[in-house]
């Protein structure tokens, strides 16, 4: 039936405090910007009266886009999630240099849970990881990998 993936969004509090970390921070790329009310937003959230803008970005050597939304109307109220509760999500990003990554984005003020984890994985290689907070404390992930042959 799904013939692929077009797109992840995450809600944020706040499109101008959120773009300057996923474009500056991370180097996505601004693709649009849309603002979006009347039936049809209406209708697709089964919430009247909505009112959001939406700016989606690119994700560097990939197709993968990520739309940031920020709700006008109806205002959300944050939530305290843990990785372990259901209906968490994450998304996980590729860097090539795990160790390089972490010193550059903590020196940038982002958070950190731990610093970069190491998973030996036998045959299928070494992989580096770590999770860090986006400006609304949604959880993110680097993840470098190596494989077992160097």
């Amino acid at each position: 039936m799904v013939t692929g993936i077009e797109h992840v969004a995450v809600t944020v509090s706040s499109i101008e405090k959120s773009i300057p970390f996923y474009k500056d921070i991370l180097g996505l790329s601004v693709l649009s910007e849309h603002e979006l009310e009347g039936k049809e937003i209406e209708q697709m959230s089964d919430m009247p009266g909505t009112r959001l803008k939406s700016v989606r970005l690119g994700v560097p050597n990939s197709d993968m886009i990520i739309d940031l939304q920020e709700y006008y109307h109806p205002i959300g109220t944050p939530i305290v999630s843990r990785t372990c509760d259901p209906c968490n999500s994450h998304f996980c990003f590729f860097v090539d240099d795990m160790d390089q990554s972490y010193v550059e984005m903590k020196s940038k003020g982002v958070r950190f849970k731990s610093e970069p984890v190491v998973f030996d994985l036998g045959p299928e290689g070494i992989v580096k990881v770590v999770w860090f907070y986006d400006p609304d404390d949604f959880v993110l992930e680097l993840l470098e990998v190596k494989s077992a042959t160097g």
